[in-house]
C-alpha cells in the first residue's frame, strides 16, 4: 500500500545562508570520528544533560532525525549523510533546557555544516505487519510523552527512542516471565514494569533508563488493587 509521509530533503549548500536570531549552542566542538572501528567504539552514543550534549560517532543523518523528529527513511539526501561520522560536544546556554536541543541542532547543521533542508510530503510503499491468528500479541508500551517505547521479551525489556528507533537500554528479567504490564507516574518520570504472574515490579527512571527500585508484587495490585 502507498501512504503519504513527510520527508526531509537535505543538501549541502555551497555558501551559508543568512539567518536571523535563532536558538543555538553556546560553544560547539566538531571533530571527525575515528575510522578505526575499535577507536570509534570508545566514543559512541549520545549523552544529553542541561549543561552539555555529547554525540559520539554520529552521522549527519542521525543528527537530522533527532533535530526534526523524523525516522531515517524520511530523510532524503546524498549518501554522505550516513557515511561520514563526527564527534560533537556542545555547551548549552545558561537558562536553556534540553527541550531546546533539537532547535539548537538545526542551527548547528545550517551554520557549521552549511546544510539546507526543506520538508515535503511524498507517497511511499509500506508493508503492514500483522500477527497470524492464534499467535499472542507482544504488548508494546509507550510512556505518556510518547518518547520511549518499552518492548517486553522473555529475557526482559528493551527500551527504544520513538523518534530514532535507537535502542537506549535493556533491562534483564529475574525470571523467564514475560513483562506485560506497565504503569507510569503522573509526570511520566517513572515507569513501573512487571509481568503476568510475576512477583516483582521494576521501578525505572525514564530519564536514565535505570532500575532504581524493585517492589514486591505486581504493579496492577500495588497501584490499583486488581486481582
Amino acid at each position: 500500500m502507498n501512504r503519504p509521509l513527510v520527508c526531509l530533503l537535505a543538501a549541502l549548500a555551497l555558501v551559508s545562508p543568512a539567518f536571523g536570531q535563532s536558538t543555538s549552542f553556546e560553544v560547539v566542538s566538531i571533530k571527525p570520528a575515528p575510522q578505526n572501528k575499535k577507536e570509534l567504539q570508545q566514543h559512541l552514543g549520545t549523552q544529553i544533560d542541561p549543561a552539555m550534549v555529547d554525540f559520539g560517532g554520529v552521522s549527519l543523518l542521525m543528527l537530522l532525525t533527532r533535530a526534526y523528529g523524523l525516522h531515517s527513511f524520511q530523510v532524503l539526501g546524498a549518501p554522505e549523510l550516513n557515511t561520514t561520522r563526527f564527534n560533537i560536544v556542545a555547551k548549552l546556554p545558561t537558562g536553556s533546557s534540553t527541550a531546546q536541543v533539537p532547535e539548537m541542532l538545526k542551527t548547528m547543521l545550517r551554520e557549521r555544516f552549511r546544510l539546507e533542508a526543506h520538508q515535503e510530503t511524498r507517497e511511499f510503499g509500506v508493508y503492514a505487519l500483522t500477527a497470524p491468528k492464534g499467535v499472542p500479541k507482544i504488548p508494546l508500551n509507550v510512556n505518556p510523552t510518547g518518547t520511549r517505547l518499552y518492548i517486553p521479551w522473555p529475557r526482559g525489556i528493551d527500551i527504544f527512542d520513538t523518534a530514532t528507533l535507537q535502542q537506549l537500554a535493556s533491562i534483564p528479567a529475574q525470571s523467564s516471565s514475560l513483562f506485560n504490564y506497565s504503569y507510569f507516574s503522573p509526570d511520566g518520570s517513572m515507569a513501573f514494569l512487571c509481568g503476568c504472574g510475576y512477583g516483582v515490579t521494576y521501578q525505572v527512571d525514564v530519564r536514565t533508563n535505570q532500575v532504581i527500585n524493585t517492589l514486591p508484587g505486581q504493579a496492577n495490585n500495588l497501584f490499583f488493587g486488581a486481582p
